[in-house]
């Protein structure tokens, strides 16, 4: 079975640049677009992949293996310490994942989360639900995410949305101690996900 590398809702996918339309921002691939939450940024692919692969992760290689994802939006600029709410959009390319279900896939990702983090503490189990109207598996995990000297708690964020040969992976990571507000506009922005119909 494919191994499939999500870290820290670290979504893979080489990608051109975004299109902001409005508060409307789309991928120039896959058909995926999501509202960014006022005064959040889009970070360009090149960027973010940087930001990235800065992670240390407990499998040897595996930031190296990482490219950037179709969307990026993030809170407050890089340079901010700590955690930076960001909402990310991705697309994998997994044919197995049809008969595994939207869930299935997200009961999958706990075991490479484990394998890229070390532990990790389940918060939300995969489950079930629906974004852009389609069926979609969901958890929430919390971790330790390690830059060097730096240890910060995190939590992360993953929806898991079957399309075509693969699926749309939505993540989400911020701090345990994020603001209402932030928590609201994540939602807010995923809520917003469309999603174009094959």
């Amino acid at each position: 079975m494919k191994r499939i590398a999500i870290a820290a809702a670290v979504l893979v996918m080489a990608a051109p640049a975004v299109a902001a339309i409005g508060e409307r921002i789309a991928a120039p691939v896959g058909g995926v677009s999501i509202e960014k939450p006022a005064g959040w940024s889009v970070l360009p692919p090149d960027e973010a992949l940087r930001n990235i692969r800065s992670i240390d992760f407990d499998t040897p290689g595996a930031s190296r293996a990482l490219r950037g994802p179709l969307i990026t939006l993030t809170k407050y600029p890089l340079s901010r310490p700590g955690v930076n709410p960001t909402v990310k959009i991705n697309y994998h390319n997994f044919p197995a994942a049809r008969e595994l279900g939207p869930d299935g896939v997200a009961k999958l990702m706990v075991d490479d989360l484990r394998r890229s983090l070390g532990e990790i503490t389940i918060l939300d189990a995969p489950s079930a639900l629906q974004v852009s109207g389609m069926p979609a598996g969901h958890l929430r995990v919390g971790y330790t995410l390690r830059r060097g000297e730096a240890a910060v708690p995190t939590i992360s964020e993953i929806w898991v949305v079957l399309r075509g040969s693969g699926f749309f992976v939505i993540g989400a990571g911020y701090a345990p101690d994020e603001p209402a507000a932030t928590h609201g506009e994540i939602e807010a922005a995923v809520a917003s996900v469309k999603i174009e119909a094959q």
